[in-house]
């Protein structure tokens, strides 16, 4: 999960390459304190701001279908798909929820 997302980007006015080196400070953050193993639902997508209310939603309901137990709050990782200078920024956002069952 990486604390920045792309609304926030533009809020901040900071591009791919500065979210590159947050995503590589934050990694090393992960090795030294790792967000918990376990079973996990997940969702995973490209980042565009319609689909990340609806993707949140069909996490939710997957959920409350499965009458999963929830054992944490959403970890959301929001990574570049590519570095390339020449194509447009496109983010990979992956949302997971721990469960107990």
């Amino acid at each position: 999960m990486v604390p920045v997302t792309p609304p926030i980007m533009k809020e901040l006015n900071i591009n791919g390459a500065i979210v590159g080196c947050m995503v590589a400070a934050f990694a090393v953050t992960q090795l030294i304190a790792p967000p918990p193993a376990g079973k996990c639902v997940l969702i995973a997508y490209e980042f565009d701001p319609e689909t990340y209310w609806e993707s949140y939603r069909k996490l939710v309901k997957r959920i409350i279908q499965q009458q999963f137990t929830i054992l944490s709050d959403v970890y959301e990782l929001f990574m570049p798909i590519h570095y390339s200078p020449r194509r447009s920024e496109a983010y990979l956002v992956e949302m997971k929820i721990r469960i107990l069952n």
